[in-house]
This record gives structure tokens, C-alpha cells and sequence, in this order.
């Protein structure tokens, strides 16, 4: 009898871990819940409130699905007629690595304001203008956005050398952004209601249809 032994790359094993995690116990954070009724008639739990996460090369979607992200771009991450947020990938100087978040921008509806936050080598801005060159809280417009040490890793697995500098972003309809600012990438988390937005993007739906979630291509992002 022949025996294979299946070899597993051990910068796989942490994702495999947490894409287990996800299937086993969900990706959802809510702080309240809601119940409708689905098509057969059966009463469906639905949260209050959606995460999307971002960290590394990985995504995981609002309702959970996981996707990863191996080619440098710029990505809708979440598009509707209330909100807009896109996302700068680039792939790191070795080859062979997956792409990492660099730089998120997104505009503020209805005042249309636009807000960029990029890594420690970049900085914030709005409009055009940099903003918040030292921990503070400000506004874009109508806009608030608070710059301070608060907040928990986006990455569970994230070994710590670095002082945390996070950035928190309230944008209309109760969506909220934040996003944790390193050396020379940016990991993200999106929270949502789940009555805000209505539209697609990376991060995916919220009409409770999660095998949709990955139908819709990526556009480039906008000037």
C-alpha cells in the first residue's frame, strides 16, 4: 500500500484556522438581533449589524465567506447610492506574496466629501489635504473621524512591535470604519446595519443571500 503525506504551507495554517473558525461559528458581529421571514415561511435570525474584515491578504465578507486577495489593484470594497468605499491593493517587493490593503478611500454622502487614509508611509486626508498628523478628531465635511491608540487587532494573529494607530471613520446611515494604520500597510474593519446599505462591492451584499456574495466582479476605482 502507497501512503501520500499532503504538505501544507505553514503561512497557510493561520487562515486555514480562522476560515474554520468562520465556518464552524460565523463571521457575523452583531450587537442585537432582528427576525424575518425567509422564503419558506421560517422565521430567520438577521443581525443588527455586519463586519467585513480585512487584514493581510484576507477578507472576510459580511456574511462570512472568505476571499483573498493575490493581485495588486484598486477594488470596490463597499458601493451604494449612500456609500462608497475602494480599496489600493499592492503586492509586496517579494515575489511569490499575496497582495496587501495599502489605502482606502471613500466618499461621504450626500456632501460627497471625499477621505483617504493610507499606511505610516502615507498619510490621512481630506479633500486633497492631509489631515490628523498627530492623534486628534476632526471633521471631512459632515464627517467625523477620531485618531487615537483605541481599538482592537483586526488580525487575530498580528505580533504587536508597533504602537497602535487607528483611525475611526462615522460615515452616514450608522456605518462605521476603522482602520488600523502599520508601517507600510493598513488592515480595515466595516461595520454596518443591516438596513444601510444596498449595493455590492468585495465585502458583499446584505440581502441575506451569502452564495451571492462573490458573483460580482471588481471595477477599478473611480478618479
Amino acid at each position: 500500500m502507497i501512503h501520500t503525506r499532503l504538505a501544507i504551507d505553514p503561512r497557510l495554517v493561520p487562515i486555514m484556522i480562522f476560515s474554520l473558525r468562520c465556518f464552524m461559528l460565523g463571521c457575523l458581529v452583531a450587537s442585537t438581533h432582528s427576525q424575518k421571514t425567509s422564503l419558506r415561511g421560517r422565521p430567520v435570525v438577521v443581525p443588527d449589524k455586519y463586519e467585513c474584515n480585512m487584514w493581510d491578504e484576507v477578507m472576510t465578507t459580511f456574511h462570512g465567506a472568505v476571499r483573498h486577495f493575490y493581485e495588486a489593484g484598486d477594488y470596490w470594497i463597499v458601493k451604494s447610492p449612500t456609500v462608497g468605499i475602494q480599496g489600493r491593493y499592492a503586492n509586496p517587493k517579494s515575489k511569490g506574496l499575496a497582495a496587501t490593503l495599502k489605502e482606502m478611500a471613500m466618499v461621504a454622502k450626500p456632501d460627497g466629501h471625499r477621505i483617504k487614509v493610507g499606511s505610516m508611509r502615507g498619510d490621512i486626508r481630506c479633500e486633497g489635504d492631509t489631515i490628523l498628523e498627530e492623534f486628534g478628531e476632526t471633521f471631512c465635511g459632515n464627517v467625523r473621524i477620531v485618531y487615537n491608540a483605541e481599538g482592537a487587532l483586526i488580525n487575530p494573529y498580528h505580533i504587536v512591535p508597533e504602537k497602535h494607530r487607528i483611525v475611526h471613520i462615522y460615515l452616514s446611515e450608522g456605518v462605521e470604519v476603522q482602520i488600523n494604520r502599520w508601517s507600510d500597510f493598513i488592515n480595515s474593519k466595516i461595520t454596518v446595519p443591516n438596513h444601510a446599505v444596498n449595493g455590492h462591492g468585495m465585502c458583499g451584499n446584505l440581502w441575506d443571500v451569502s452564495r451571492d456574495e462573490l458573483l460580482f466582479s471588481t471595477s477599478s476605482a473611480e478618479n
